[in-house]
């Protein structure tokens, strides 16, 4: 596909940069630019705290959980799970009934969840399980690590080109591993969340604030500068929408009407030549009537 030279793309990270110029010609590269995928929820209107009786840690899959999204991942780490202290929460849909002593269904009928009700789940967990393959997000973002970095919980994940990106910008935000064994054998050794928000919370709650808006913005406008900024001078693109050449501007669409009106005076004064002044008369007769 041949793109005009006037389109430019941006990914989600500088490692999706590389790996998208992998797979295109050489000479696009230069158009290929990158800003880190912002995030922000509404706030709730309300919280409900789940009961905590049995003082486990809760540790919450967000998403939905299917055969090919993570069931294969969860029945393997349900198996090898010897830890007490933990306990497995799907947050959303689940396509199967699996039943474990260290694993819980919130959404019992598989049905739509309201907002307020997904989102309070999440705000109840302890940590977020991500099951995702290690070959996933090569070119996309991934809502559910969001998801958890909103709401500064520790990730325990299988890693990925993308996890793996945030992890080296913004520090630990929990723990990747390479394997579903090594996977296994972190969620073992989880029995005091004491050390996790100690060593996480403050790469977690860094990583939300630079990934507001405002913040994400700040580096769209090293790529793009809007309206003869500052900042437009240094940008890679500096686009401008105002404080252009109007003087210029204004004579071009004036010379444009003008050229306009003489050619319709021409087609005018041909079709009098056709029909006739008379008839011409009575035509514009009848339109003014």
């Amino acid at each position: 596909i041949k793109l005009n030279r006037i389109f430019h793309f941006i990914l989600l990270s500088p490692d999706m940069v590389s790996y998208f110029n992998s797979l295109i010609s050489e000479k696009n590269h230069s158009r290929i630019f990158s800003i880190d995928h912002t995030y922000i929820r509404a706030e709730l209107q309300y919280e409900v705290k789940m009961d905590n009786t049995d003082k486990h840690i809760r540790v919450g899959i967000p998403g939905a959980i299917t055969q090919q999204r993570g069931g294969r991942q969860l029945k393997k780490i349900l198996e090898g799970i010897k830890n007490d202290d933990i306990c497995i929460y799907a947050l959303s849909t689940c396509s199967e009934n699996i039943e474990n002593e260290h694993f819980v269904k919130l959404n019992k009928d598989n049905s739509l969840m309201p907002f307020e009700q997904y989102s309070n789940y999440v705000k109840s967990m302890d940590m977020m399980l991500l099951l995702y393959d290690v070959d996933s997000y090569k070119l996309t973002a991934s809502g559910a690590v969001l998801e958890a970095i909103w709401n500064e919980k520790p990730v325990v994940a299988l890693s990925n080109m993308y996890f793996s990106y945030l992890f080296n910008k913004f520090g630990q935000l929990g723990e990747l591993a390479s394997d579903v064994e090594s996977l296994i054998g972190i969620l073992n050794n989880i029995h005091d969340m004491d050390y996790f928000d100690c060593h996480y919370k403050v790469n977690l709650k860094n990583a939300r604030n630079k990934l507001l808006p405002e913040n994400t913005c700040a580096q769209l406008r090293e790529i793009i500068g809007f309206d003869n900024s500052p900042i437009a001078s240094e940008a890679i693109i500096p686009i401008s929408t105002v404080g252009q050449q109007i003087d210029k501007i204004a004579y071009e669409a004036m010379s444009l009407l003008v050229s306009q009106m003489n050619e319709l005076k021409k087609i005018i004064k041909e079709y009098i030549k056709k029909i006739g002044k008379e008839k011409i008369a009575i035509i514009v007769s009848i339109i003014t009537i």
